[in-house]
């Protein structure tokens, strides 16, 4: 009875770190992380090296890193649902396994550091007693702590801000754009536009359609670099050129399909459903022939 009932909990866990509102979560979870952790770690660094600031400060201090773990470890395990359905940002993700566990061993080092602290200022009411060892290493290995709190996540946002926007923001379609919008074109001209870059897939189609003839394993074999990157995937061939700089997951995943007969990566990583899938099928160039 215990298993019967253990697994719908599980599942509504999951289900929790997924998708609310369709929409995933671990974007709305991670800004919590990424804000609160350093702060909490700059102000736990400022209590104890500036005995003025404990009195008000030291408990906040220790409030925000125990709230920036828990929003760790949810960032955490949101992530990995969302590479479920996305793809693996392997330095992103490398990064972000490893914050939550350095942040949880700070938040306990700061509360023996607090606790040894409440109990010298109850004593210096009475006689004017100095900080001991106890108190001075728990204090400093916080600080350092707090320093490394810091740094992982500097880093932890910043791979994550390449894995999503990396090859997806051009600097120079800023100056067209200001031109367009200072001398409009014609509604009619308008709609061609568009459709001509609405997807990767649409200008690939031409090449689909002039090739349909020839797409033999030994041709997608051909296609094996970054600059021509076709893979056979479940008995299709797709051109996953232009997916190279905007994978989420980072460049080397799709790098490694090129020119191979891709399936057992993609489904071990993707399944045979969900968005990634979709995402795949704007790049088919037609069926597999042989």
């Amino acid at each position: 009875m215990a298993m019967a009932t253990g697994r719908p909990y599980a599942d509504s866990m999951d289900s929790l770190f997924d998708v609310v509102a369709g929409l995933p979560v671990h974007p709305l979870l991670v800004h919590f992380a990424v804000v609160i952790l350093p702060l909490a770690a700059l102000l736990q660094i400022a209590v104890v090296l500036i005995r003025g600031l404990r009195a008000r400060w030291a408990t906040l201090a220790l409030l925000g890193l125990a709230a920036g773990t828990v929003a760790a470890f949810a960032s955490k395990e949101s992530g990995e649902k969302l590479a479920e359905r996305m793809g693996l940002p392997q330095t992103h993700a490398t990064w972000g396994s490893i914050l939550p566990f350095i942040a949880a061993v700070l938040t306990v080092v700061a509360l023996v550091w607090w606790v040894l602290q409440r109990r010298l200022s109850s004593r210096r009411s009475v006689t004017q007693q100095p900080a001991g060892l106890p108190q001075q290493t728990a204090g400093a290995l916080s600080a350092v702590l707090a320093v490394g709190v810091v740094g992982l996540t500097i880093l932890v946002g910043h791979s994550g801000a390449v894995s999503a926007w990396a090859g997806r923001i051009d600097d120079s379609a800023t100056t067209p754009a200001t031109t367009a919008s200072a001398t409009p074109a014609p509604a009619a001209s308008a709609a061609p536009a568009a459709s001509s870059s609405s997807s990767p897939a649409a200008s690939t189609s031409p090449t689909a359609n002039s090739t349909t003839d020839a797409l033999t394993m030994a041709a997608v074999q051909k296609h094996n670099t970054a600059s021509s990157c076709w893979s056979a995937i479940n008995g299709n061939v797709y051109d996953l050129t232009a997916w190279i700089s905007a994978h989420p997951g980072g460049a080397s995943p799709i790098k490694s399909l090129c020119g191979t007969d891709g399936t057992a990566a993609f489904t071990a990583q993707h399944g045979h459903g969900g968005r990634a899938v979709n995402q795949l099928a704007t790049f088919n160039l037609g069926k597999l022939a042989g």
